[in-house]
Formats: C-alpha cells, structure tokens, sequence
C-alpha cells in the first residue's frame, strides 16, 4: 500500500520514467556522484566508493527506488547561528551572507492536473529567490539541494529551470553534478550518502561551501549557493540563495 514517503515518491518517479522515458541509470548517475563527494568528507556515512553496477545490483526499495535512490538514517545535530550582517562583522567564523528567499507550495493544487511529483514548488521559490538576490540560474555555482531521493534532485533541476520539464535525466548523466562537472551539486555527499539531517543538510554544506572549508571536496568558485528544501511528498518548496559577500 501507499504508506509513508518511499511509494509516494516512488509513484512520481515511475510517472515520470513513463512520461519522459527517465531511466534507473540516470537516477544512478545522482547516486553516484553525490557518493563521489561524500567520500571526501570525513563526516559522511557512505564513504565506500559506489559504481553504476553497484546501484543497479542493489535490492529494490520500492520500485522504482533501489536501495542508493534512497537517502539515510541518522543521528546527530547541526545548529545555524542567523545574526545581522553588521554584528556578523566581529564574529571568529567568516559569516555567509542571505542574499534571497523564496517559498512555492502547489500543495494538493497539483492533483488538479493529476500529474503528482511531477512539478514542484522549485519554480516558484526559486524565481522569488533569485530575483531578490538580483542574479540568474546562470550565476549559480554550486548547488545543495534537498535530496531525501534521488528523484528529488532530478525534478527539483527541472523546476528551478537548469534544464527543461523532462530532460532532467539526460541532464544529470553525464556527471555534471559530480566532482569537477559543470554544476557542483550537494558536494558533503548528501542525504543520500553524508546524512540525513533534514533541511539543515544541504544548509549546512552550503556554509561550509561558501566559506572556504570544504577542505578536499572544496569547490574553487563558491561565491553563490542555492539551497533547496522540500516537504510532503514534493508538495512544498523553499529557496535561499547564501554567498561570501553581502549584498
């Protein structure tokens, strides 16, 4: 039956695998890199090198999800310290600055055009962010986004307008999202492969990120960080747009 988060999510990947022909390969691709990364981070769970075979061969979740489609378990704590950028000034950490915010929640408003997890709140929460921070997609140079699956990742992509409705899986294939591609994208590993601590994920690494603290997963152009959130099943999303430099 339908119970919990794994069929919900399962369902809108598999309607989109029949919309856009969207292969378990390219979902792999997701898994794959995002592994690449953790196994630069001292604090990731996964940091046993993960390949196509090894994704394809693990057990089924709920098909379509494989056993790495699917993010992890954890225990542990972060905490975020949100000041004014003038009292910022004389803290002992370089502080990373909020450029833009943004929120969208389609809600059970995406029933109505009976394609479910198909789109996404990405869209309208990205367009606010980006306009309040005065920069494009095209600015972007990293990228966190929340990925309790790795479908999630994909339309997410799709919705904020990296690439069009549809083409996320031929989008992500080739590696981009990994070590040294073109988009670096949730560069701790994770939920799939660092942790799972909810929201404060992708946060948390796009502060490390923007600061310079990455140490070997560091990547060399930092200036500008979007972070994704997301709830329910794919029903409500939310934007922030972090940087080095203020506004």
């Amino acid at each position: 039956g339908n119970y919990g988060a794994n069929p919900g999510y399962a369902l809108a990947a598999r309607r989109h695998m029949h919309l856009f022909k969207t292969t378990s390969e390219q979902l792999g691709a997701i898994a794959v890199s995002q592994r690449q990364w953790a196994q630069m981070n001292p604090w990731a769970q996964m940091r046993k090198p993960l390949t196509m075979e090894d994704y394809l061969n693990s057990r089924y979740i709920v098909e379509p999800f494989h056993l790495f489609d699917c993010c992890l378990v954890s225990n542990g704590g972060i905490a975020v310290i949100i000041t004014s950028a003038e009292r910022a000034k004389s803290l002992k950490r370089p502080p990373v600055y909020v450029l833009g915010m943004g929120q969208g929640a389609p809600g059970n408003d995406q029933r109505t055009d009976r394609e479910p997890g198909i789109y996404t709140g990405a869209k309208q929460s990205g367009e606010k962010a980006l306009k309040m921070a005065g920069i494009t997609l095209k600015d972007i140079d990293i990228c966190e986004l929340y990925d309790c699956y790795t479908y999630t990742v994909l339309v997410t992509l799709e919705d904020y307008g990296f690439c069009k409705k549809g083409e996320g899986g031929a989008f992500v294939a080739d590696g981009k999202l990994g070590p040294g591609g073109s988009l670096p994208t949730n560069t701790g590993g994770g939920e799939l492969s660092a942790y799972y601590m909810w929201g404060f994920t992708p946060l948390s690494e796009a502060v490390v990120q923007a600061r310079g603290e990455g140490g070997e997963r560091q990547v060399e152009k930092n200036d500008l960080v979007l972070v994704s959130g997301n709830g329910g099943v794919l029903n409500y999303h939310s934007t922030t747009i972090l940087s080095k430099h203020p506004a």
